[in-house]
């Protein structure tokens, strides 16, 4: 059900980015800092937020003057695609582009041996062996000459009728890695039984005791009661009991690993307990039964998609608003506990596939394309008329931008505009949402996705891109609906329906259309909640 590339599995993508800093847009001469963007890009990347990463590229590829900066960023569009969306073709389709438009960029080689590995993992092992003997022939002294030597080897040992044994991630791996704290200088672990603290590494021992561990960070090892233990990587276990970090109870267990800054502190957890510290920050538990079975169902699919395509990276989720928000077991409601029992293992497929259940606040009457906000077909339904979130509350707003607070905050995440002159839209989907935004200065004229303005402006301040807007001399009034990027599943809709009636399965197929709603534990016995309280 989980699809994973057999080349994510072995291949790790390596890219160094040295790049100008600044540069002149072609439509003008606005200044636009590649880095923040790749920076920007990759947050996005590591939090499992891949369609936003998608958008990033795609402006870099736009909007840098630098050639090797455009044909990097097609490069980064095409690894995106095929590693964390499954869209094969788009990949392929990417990397061909870089091959012909920019073929004497060192991005045009990686382009060619990665478009093999696609081919490779989609089983075309004939096209795959050619187009690793053509990197051979075209690359002689390329870096990765000796890899694709090796992937040929194996094409052609697989077109002769070898199999291939290397293992796949399966639903049945829901074992959830949570980052709680990023670059943290000291956390304290508390439990109201032993605690058991075991080097990753050697699996040496190196607490078992009652009493609170204090962690920080001397050099590259970690401290531990502010004794250096020798390791940059551990794992701490409670014994029948919650764990407490620096106060606030967690299910599951925990792994320390040292990071640039500090070191990272990962809640390694059931998906099931996960989703207990989940629903109820995502979803309020005094909302209707049905509307909260609906958000476990969609926040359960979203966790398993994600963490199917991040194996090779330290943490699956992060426990904020970049992934799902999760307050661990402080934050679990018996309402919204007993939404997730009742849904236990249920996810929704398409196509025996896993999608991407997005979801946001209120939809402002029409959901949105998933291509309109990230400029690619994902796997997640298409928009449609939504009247039960036209019907909700808190749907109109108004939001005032002045110029000079809008030329600050694009300067701030990347594009300098200089004076700016007037902001209108270019361009409407069917839901009403502005498709791009041209910004002109006293420089020229840059052109935005309407989702990327947004994003640049402030996604809680310009609530959505369904607007108007009435220029004025000093600045715009946005006059818009709804609240999120309008894909998947409106919460007040869904709440909208509950209230008027609708199971959760319903409420999952208005929004998800033409999905299934399958059971992760059919045929063996569901996981259970390890500890009920402390």
């Amino acid at each position: 059900m989980l699809k994973n590339s057999l080349a994510h599995s072995l291949f790790i993508f390596v890219f160094v980015i040295s790049i100008v800093l600044f540069c002149t847009e072609e439509n003008g001469l606005c200044s636009y800092n590649d880095e923040f963007a790749f920076i920007k890009a990759d947050n996005y990347l590591s939090r499992g937020k891949f369609v936003e990463a998608l958008g990033m590229y795609q402006e870099v590829a736009i909007l840098s003057a630098n050639i090797n900066t455009r044909a990097r960023a097609l490069l980064f569009l095409g690894y995106t695609y095929v590693h964390f969306l499954n869209q094969y073709e788009t990949s392929v389709n990417q990397f061909n582009n870089i091959i012909v438009k920019y073929p004497d960029t060192p991005a045009a080689s990686d382009a060619l041996l990665n478009r093999g590995m696609v081919l490779y993992d989609r089983g075309n092992y004939k096209k795959a062996h050619k187009t690793f003997i053509e990197y051979i022939n075209n690359y002689p002294e390329g870096m990765r000459k000796q890899s694709a030597a090796i992937w040929a080897d194996r094409s052609r040992a697989l077109m002769n009728g070898a199999r291939d044994h290397m293992p796949r991630l399966t639903p049945e791996d829901t074992m959830m890695r949570v980052l709680v704290r990023k670059n943290a200088g000291h956390v304290t672990f508390a439990s109201k039984g032993k605690i058991t603290v075991v080097d990753e590494k050697s699996g040496d021992t190196l607490y078992s005791g009652e009493k609170p561990v204090y962690f920080s960070k001397k050099g590259s090892f970690l401290t531990m009661n502010r004794r250096k233990i020798g390791t940059n990587s551990c794992i701490i276990k409670p014994h029948d009991s919650l764990l407490l970090l620096d106060g606030r109870r967690y299910r599951g267990f925990f792994k320390l690993a040292g990071a640039k800054k500090g070191f990272n502190a990962v809640n390694i957890i059931q998906i099931e307990d996960y989703l207990y510290g989940v629903v109820p920050k995502e979803m309020p538990a005094s909302w209707e039964k049905q509307a909260l079975m609906a958000q476990s169902v969609a926040a359960r699919t979203y966790a398993l998609y994600v963490k199917g395509n991040r194996r090779l990276e330290p943490y699956d989720l992060d426990a904020t608003t970049m992934s799902q928000v999760y307050g661990g077991y402080n934050s679990e409601t018996p309402k919204s506990n007993k939404a997730v029992d009742q849904t236990c293992g249920q996810i929704m497929t398409h196509n025996d596939e896993l999608i991407i259940a997005y979801y946001h606040s209120n939809s402002g009457g029409h959901t949105e394309d998933p291509g309109n906000v990230w400029e690619t077909d994902i796997l997640c339904p298409r928009g449609i008329p939504d009247t039960y979130s036209a019907r909700a509350s808190r749907t109109d707003w108004n939001y005032f931008l002045s110029y000079r607070n809008a030329e600050k905050l694009l300067g701030k995440r990347g594009l300098k505009t200089g004076r700016i002159k007037r902001v209108q839209t270019s361009g409407k989907s069917r839901s009403g949402r502005a498709l791009d935004v041209l910004i002109t200065s006293n420089t020229g004229v840059s052109r935005l996705s309407g989702n990327n303005f947004r994003i640049k402006i402030g996604e809680s301040k310009l609530k959505s891109t369904n607007f108007n807007m009435i220029n004025h001399p000093d600045g715009i009034l946005f006059k818009g609906k709804g609240y999120g990027h309008g894909v998947g599943m409106s919460q007040w809709g869904a709440r909208r329906m509950a209230k008027e009636g609708s199971g959760y399965h319903d409420i999952l197929k208005f929004y998800y259309q033409n999905i299934k709603i399958r059971d992760l534990f059919q045929g063996r016995e569901k996981s259970k909640s390890s500890l009920v309280g402390m």
